[in-house]
């Protein structure tokens, strides 16, 4: 339960921190289209992670 309420905080905390003016980044006022872009960008940083730890054990 706490873990939950962590996760909807951190994600409401997102949703009203989006940078409204900077042109690099993707703001979406639908939380529907923002809940899909926040899932988008997690697992572009958990894919990018995976393959930095997987170009560490090459070497």
């Amino acid at each position: 339960m706490v873990f939950k309420l962590k996760q909807l905080t951190l994600l409401v905390w997102h949703y009203l921190n989006q940078p409204l003016f900077d042109s690099s980044a993707r703001t979406a006022f639908d939380i529907s289209r923002f809940l899909y872009l926040y899932r988008l960008q997690t697992l572009e940083r958990c894919w990018q992670k995976d393959c930095a730890q997987q170009g560490q054990h090459h070497h």
